[in-house]
């Protein structure tokens, strides 16, 4: 870890002393077996390891009585307290583990619900340990669906988003859930991740014409069906980002709660990045506010029919999701009036809430000339495009993320202080 040549891992805090473990007995013969497999060449020891790390979670988190460095049932001293092992062996157990994880069956990848998140919130340390367990998995499945991309190795973008991915991975899966630093990975992580929006839409731009050139295609002599067509890239779009949405939304969640934790200053009704009483007409006016002091000028109306309308709900996703449609709004509104004054007011944008027992209704509405009737059934594409500006992201080999101010600057951000108070 951090290129150094040997690494260290101790019982404690890592997992694969947990997999000599359970692998191992107190016999003379099971030891030489270890001694064996420490040694083995690259292919059977990756096979050798996946198993034993898979009978190590089969059976769940806790270390055995030898990995956590304490005497067994016959009193006897635990057959080692720590492994030595050089950093190249290291990665092969991570590569190993990366492929045992995304084969995993056990743990639904289904997108996070709120229920899901409040259920398990009553402290940060609970919060930490679900993510302990969920992420790895989360991290190994996207890896295996851009490894699923034909052709993934010659798009620059994918092989940055693999390697974000596989980096994340590899630090989850050597951290301890119960220490102070796990907060810092789980920061640097996030930081690390900032990156992949702007890496996924430069590589579906790709995709997405290679896609349409192989949906184009004749069928192959075989009759096969194409291998990636604009289907498939749609499937494979909402597969990768549901996952990225759930797993950013809970690094979240456990950073606010942490944040809590510590002092900081949020509403009462706050839990992480809930707000149980989610007061959605003030999270509109502040979106409203911050898109009317924008790029676009323009008048923005709202009313809110039903009164004061809460809910459970996080409200940073809200806001986002709010200010987002507005701003695209804005932009056509201001398209369309040009620089007259007269043609903005004559075009206000309509905001109206209303509710009722069963759902809630957030209603946005321009007169910015709407979208070509011949592109309408497109618009829920993820390839779709409707004249926004994408962001150029470099695409390099630093590590720029492991500054020592990133966790203090993510978690600062995540206490309010880069959103709207309450936010």
């Amino acid at each position: 870890h951090g290129g150094l040549s040997e690494r260290r891992c101790s019982h404690r805090l890592g997992r694969l002393g947990a997999m000599w473990a359970r692998l191992v007995s107190h016999s003379t013969a099971a030891s030489r077996s270890v001694c064996w497999r420490r040694v083995a060449v690259s292919g059977s020891c990756a096979r050798a390891g996946r198993a034993a790390f898979a009978a190590t979670w089969r059976g769940g988190r806790g270390l055995s009585a030898a990995a956590s460095g304490s005497a067994d049932e016959g009193g006897r001293e635990p057959l080692e307290r720590s492994v030595t092992i050089t950093g190249d062996r290291l990665e092969e157990f991570v590569r190993a583990e990366l492929r045992f994880f995304a084969e995993r069956v056990d743990r639904s990848l289904e997108p996070l619900k709120l229920r899901e998140i409040l259920a398990t919130s009553s402290s940060p340390e609970e919060v930490g340990a679900v993510l302990y367990e969920d992420l790895p998995v989360r991290f190994a499945r996207r890896v295996q669906l851009i490894e699923r991309v034909p052709g993934w190795e010659a798009i620059p973008e994918i092989v940055a988003l693999r390697a974000i991915l596989v980096k994340s991975f590899r630090e989850m899966r050597l951290a301890d859930p119960n220490t102070e630093e796990y907060a810092r990975v789980i920061a640097r992580i996030r930081r690390r991740h900032s990156k992949i929006g702007a890496l996924f839409a430069g590589a579906l731009q790709k995709m997405d014409v290679a896609a349409q050139s192989t949906s184009q295609a004749a069928k192959r002599p075989d009759g096969a069906a194409p291998q990636f067509d604009g289907e498939s890239l749609e499937e494979w779009c909402e597969l990768f980002l549901s996952s990225r949405v759930s797993t950013e939304m809970h690094m979240a969640h456990y950073m606010a709660c942490l944040g809590a934790a510590h002092g900081g200053s949020t509403p009462a009704s706050k839990i992480g990045i809930l707000d149980l009483n989610c007061d959605l007409f003030n999270i509109c006016q502040q979106a409203i506010t911050q898109v009317q002091d924008g790029l676009y000028p323009c008048i923005i109306e709202v009313e809110n029919i039903c009164g004061d309308i809460r809910v459970c709900q996080a409200p940073r996703y809200l806001y986002y999701i709010v200010m987002e449609l507005l701003h695209n709004s804005a932009r056509a509104t201001t398209e369309v009036a040009g620089l007259s004054q007269e043609e903005v007011e004559a075009r206000p944008i309509r905001v109206s809430l209303c509710a009722n027992e069963a759902q809630i209704v957030i209603r946005v509405s321009d007169r910015g000339g709407g979208m070509p009737q011949s592109v309408a059934a497109q618009k829920w594409s993820y390839a779709f495009r409707a004249g926004q500006r994408g962001r150029v992201v470099q695409i390099d080999d630093e590590d720029e993320d492991e500054d020592e101010d990133g966790s203090a600057m993510a978690l600062e951000e995540l206490q309010g202080n880069a959103l709207p108070w309450g936010v």
